[in-house]
């Protein structure tokens, strides 16, 4: 049986992160999302018409061949009354048989499909959550003798509140992977605990999240008149803006708490409330196992939390979001159709392909310099270990939000300048976000403290105290590392690059990223990532057995801005907040933790005697002087 799956229908707002899928005779062939082909990050409300032509080009199969048509349901989409038109329109878009079967499945059941039917358990629990799909933010049940079984649903959940406060702290929609990462530089502000625990709990015996009545929630929309810049009349990028609470106890919090420590109770309170959920379900069932899907479980921290202090074996799979709902509905087809499971390993690597030849033409066309090498693995890891930042478009690429090297970014973990260097000079991310490192599984219990295998990069190790100096470029501030593992079996080319590289090195593991600039999805053809090395975003591209070279040489940033700068920027940027509303005594208080020669006045923010801001000065003004100074004590060690 051939199946295509899809998520979502054509023309439904608010989606994100679509994707297709095509299984063939019990095997996943296919599976890719649509912003990596549309350009579009998440792919607000797109149907995934590219990634489904791909699929069919790569696969070699026809649409008249396909037998059954899956969709993932949002907003309860058998229900609506032009659910049937949009199926229709799907048909004919891609050119599919009027007849076909159509299969329809549940939102957070596509979610839980995924994680059960990939899983090693034979019996487990499931559990999603998100922020919402067909009216709900998650479900949890018990897989047992081939059978869902849902036994509880809950329209709220803690994804939710953690997308609120990702709000609060001055991030927008999608970007609560960044307040996961500051959160590592804040302490916990005990103000907004007890304020949090006071209004949102988990319900007893139960993974349901329980809301005082004095708030209520809204959804905020950018769709007004406000939203608009006027200059450029251009809109914001996503039409939704967010979440929030209202009512009398809502508190202006980010006028009270300082980014990185509402940060940091934010991902307290978040794996608080995770937690409590599945200790009452592993109580009420006395299972163990547990299927974990949504967008929830991308938060490698609570994952780590759950591994170490909830007593149960979780199970992420390789796109719990919302990207993983067109793999996770075909399965459950599959699964209901023939009682079988995928007759695969579970892989990453379900994307697209490129033919060599192809490639070389495109090199070409560019007037690029580039070499074949007889061992291209061993010229990157030497490549690296003399410090170049190389992008690897290798084989099929990944299915998931993660880079697992087949469309990364690598560098060498011993130098700390590695980090500053992508960061700064490449990727242009925020300062505070880690990098991860690809390690050989083999050698991961040497590194990393509980090590398990981890290969789709979805938890957090803690770096043994010995190993730390050796691979300072990969460590949190925390002292964790979001590890990939790479064993021989499921990336052939890239574990004998890790390998050659520790034979140079001595250190079994590499600077992994994803290969892309910050803001825009991870490569997917070969034409893009020849623009993003003209654009000097990597120094040398292995691509399909080729090592090129740029155009001109890349440039090397003179000066660096370390972590120490960066984080005593955002110190002062909260302390000139608080100088514009004269809470003077606050701003010192705080300020006694930057561990730098900075007073505090009416006057402004005095360093080493001299004044570097005063109240009504642009915040410029302050990071460029603040830079100045600490690159002169830099010098002057």
């Amino acid at each position: 049986m051939a199946i295509l799956s899809l998520y979502p229908l054509p023309a439904i707002a608010y989606t994100h992160d679509g994707s297709a899928t095509l299984i063939s005779e019990g095997n996943v062939l296919y599976s890719y999302e649509e912003e990596k082909l549309s350009r579009f990050q998440h792919a607000v409300s797109e149907f995934p018409e590219k990634a489904a032509v791909v699929g069919f080009q790569q696969t070699g199969i026809h649409p008249n061949q396909i037998e059954s048509l899956v969709v993932t349901s949002i907003e309860n989409c058998p229900a609506r009354p032009d659910f049937a038109s949009r199926v229709q329109f799907a048909k004919e878009l891609l050119h599919l048989h009027k007849d076909i079967d159509v299969t329809c499945v549940p939102h957070h059941m596509a979610h839980s499909a995924l994680a059960v039917l990939t899983s090693p358990f034979d019996e487990c629990v499931f559990l999603t959550m998100d922020g919402g799909g067909d009216y709900l933010m998650g479900h949890w049940g018990i897989f047992r003798d081939g059978a869902f079984q849902v036994v509880e649903e809950f329209r709220f959940s803690p994804a939710l509140i953690f997308a609120y406060l990702t709000t609060l702290g001055g991030f927008s929609i999608f970007e609560e992977g960044k307040l996961m990462g500051l959160s590592a530089f804040g302490k916990i502000d005990p103000s907004l605990l007890g304020w949090l625990q006071e209004h949102f709990w988990i319900r007893d015996g139960t993974a349901a999240v329980a809301i005082s009545r004095e708030l209520r929630l809204r959804w905020q929309s950018s769709l007004h008149l406000d939203a608009i810049d006027a200059g450029s009349l251009r809109r914001p990028k996503y039409s939704r803006g967010g979440v929030d609470f209202t009512g009398p106890s809502v508190i202006d919090w980010p006028s009270r708490v300082c980014p990185a420590d509402l940060a940091a109770t934010g991902q307290h309170f978040f794996e608080l409330l995770v937690l409590r959920a599945v200790k009452n379900i592993r109580d009420r069932t006395g299972i163990e196992q547990f299927a974990l899907g949504g967008g929830a479980f991308l938060n490698v921290l609570v994952n780590e939390k759950l591994r170490r202090e909830a007593a149960v074996s979780p199970y992420i799979p390789v796109a719990p979001h919302d990207a993983g709902l067109s793999l996770g509905a075909a399965l459950f087809k599959l699964h209901q159709s023939t009682a079988r499971r995928p007759e695969f390993e579970t892989s990453a690597y379900l994307g697209p392909k490129f033919d060599r030849s192809n490639i070389a033409s495109l090199l070409a066309a560019h007037c690029l310099q580039y070499e074949e090498p007889k061992d291209i693995a061993r010229s990157v890891a030497r490549a690296l270990a003399d410090g170049k930042v190389v992008g690897l478009f290798q084989d099929k690429a990944e299915f998931g939000a993660r880079a697992l090297g087949a469309r990364s970014v690598l560098a060498d973990p011993r130098e700390e300048a590695s980090k500053f260097r992508v960061n700064q000079a490449l990727k242009k991310r925020d300062w505070f976000m880690p990098y991860a490192p690809a390690i050989l599984e083999e050698h991961g219990g040497d590194y990393f403290e509980g090590f398990v295998p981890a290969p789709y990069m979805n938890t957090v190790f803690r770096v043994r105290r010995d190993k730390a100096h050796l691979i300072p470029a990969a460590i949190h501030v925390d002292g964790t590392c979001r590890a990939q593992s790479v064993n021989e079996k499921q990336n052939p080319f890239f574990y004998r690059l890790i390998s050659e590289f520790a034979k140079l090195t001595g250190v079994p593991m590499v600077l992994n990223t994803s290969f892309n600039r910050h803001g825009v999805p991870i490569v997917a053809t070969p034409r893009q990532a020849i623009e993003h090395l003209l654009e000097g975003s990597v120094d040398l591209l292995a691509i399909e057995g080729y090592l090129v070279s740029p155009l001109v040489r890349t440039r090397r940033v003179a000066t660096l801005a370390d972590d120490t700068t960066n984080r005593a920027w955002e110190h002062l940027k909260w302390v000139a907040r608080l100088l514009e509303r004269e809470n003077i005594d606050a701003a010192r208080d705080y300020l006694k933790r930057t561990e730098l020669p900075i007073t505090v006045g009416r006057e402004g923010i005095t360093f080493l005697t001299e004044v570097i801001w005063v109240p009504g000065d642009d915040l410029g003004k302050l990071k460029s002087n603040l830079f100045r100074y600490m690159d002169a004590c830099q010098h002057r060690k």
